[in-house]
């Protein structure tokens, strides 16, 4: 019987999404995949500068993009394990930095009594969001059904794309309105390519793999 390396990896680093791992719209869970090396927020901000040294500053967006880099320690190519394959896969389905997936951040994905707006008594779509120490960005992907309450209240609510939900009637003037769930980043590959390195026979390495979240069409 042929010798079968099997590294050991913890799953508390792993980067991956409970319930939707053969998703092919998720980032896809892999042994050798490692916690992310790198996060970072990413603003736009334009600076003019005068001869004497006077700025004007315009903040272009709204809230951040964030940066994500993913290490490979290893990457097995075998019949028995054919990461090499799903990794592959997944990357060439979205054809590199075309099209969108969902990121799962094991560090960073759930919000607990969220507050999304307050009513007004006549707006009946809000968008989801979730507050880091004061500041507040949409949240565009979810893990599941999230839960939504109203005044304290479950409520029935239609759940539409990028994280948006939509009530029947307003809720009313001065209502606070909350959810709490999981939630994902909505991403693409940064890089058009991908270059693995083959260390033993089966077994490879990716030094890093670049994804960036992305802002939907209609947000700013």
């Amino acid at each position: 019987m042929p010798f079968h390396f099997s590294p050991y990896a913890p799953n508390v680093w792993r980067v991956g999404t409970p319930g939707l791992i053969n998703d092919p719209n998720v980032f896809p869970q892999l042994p050798g995949q490692f916690f992310y090396s790198k996060k970072s927020p990413i603003w736009s901000t334009l600076v003019a500068e005068s001869a004497s040294g006077f700025e004007r500053r315009a903040q272009l967006q709204t809230y951040p993009r964030w940066a994500f880099e993913f290490p490979y320690n290893f990457i097995r190519d075998d019949d028995f394990f054919p990461e090499l394959d799903q990794l592959f896969g997944f990357y060439n389905l979205h054809a590199g930095r075309l099209s969108t997936f969902s990121l799962f951040d094991p560090a960073d994905n759930t919000v607990a009594s969220q507050l999304v707006a307050i009513g007004d008594g006549s707006t009946t779509t809000f968008q989801l969001t979730r507050t880091i120490n004061g500041w507040t960005e949409p949240v565009f992907s979810l893990v599941t059904r999230p839960q939504v309450l109203v005044a304290g209240v479950a409520a029935s609510f239609t759940q539409g794309t990028y994280g948006q939900v939509t009530f029947a009637s307003p809720p009313a003037a001065g209502i606070p309105i909350t959810w709490s769930g999981q939630f994902m980043f909505l991403c693409r590959f940064d890089q058009d390519q991908v270059e693995v390195q083959r260390d033993f026979a089966t077994i490879l390495s990716l030094k890093s793999l670049a994804i960036k979240s992305i802002k939907p069409k209609r947000s700013s």
